[in-house]
């Protein structure tokens, strides 16, 4: 199986010693042994949390075995970051239709609504690009979600064109 630039995706694989099931993404490999887990894939990263289990990540030579309640990131170069998850539920929320965020970048927030929304968000003000975001959105509601992010952060969103909007700090000097 070959991902890329996928909204997340699930996985529940019956372990079967004989075959292992196998993912393919830009960044590297993955390779499941029997486990739940879930993928969320672009460009620049593969993120991949396991909820019950154990997968490896190969790139090229180099293999990291991921556990239950762990998350790895892959970057494009094969450096990886591991480190444990304590709320793997928050990250699998998608399959009920929310998105938790929990002290995420306003950045790293609006690029996970675009792929749900086929929108684009331009930020005014660089700073805007660092502020934390904490908070539960609808996947399927984009103008609730800005609603919401406007009135917390005290933001303006504009739609300057079709599927692109603008933010920006109310009252900016």
């Amino acid at each position: 199986l070959s991902l890329h630039d996928a909204l997340p995706i699930w996985f529940d694989i019956h372990h079967d010693p004989t075959n292992t099931f196998v993912i393919e993404t830009a960044q590297g490999r993955i390779e499941d042994i029997g486990t739940r887990f879930n993928i969320l894939t672009d460009r620049a990263k593969t993120i991949v949390t396991v909820e019950e289990g154990r997968i490896e990540l190969v790139f090229g030579e180099a293999r990291l075995a991921v556990d239950e309640n762990q998350q790895a990131i892959l970057d494009a170069k094969g450096h990886w970051q591991h480190k444990t998850v304590t709320d793997t539920d928050a990250i699998a929320a998608w399959r009920s239709g929310l998105l938790i965020f929990q002290n995420q970048s306003l950045s790293d927030v609006l690029q996970q609504l675009s792929r749900y929304h086929q929108v684009e968000f331009t930020l005014a003000q660089d700073a805007l690009k660092h502020k934390l975001i904490s908070g539960r959105f609808v996947t399927h509601d984009l103008p609730a979600s800005l609603h919401t992010l406007a009135l917390g952060m005290n933001l303006e969103i504009t739609l300057t064109r079709p599927s692109h909007y603008l933010l920006s700090y109310r009252d900016w000097e």
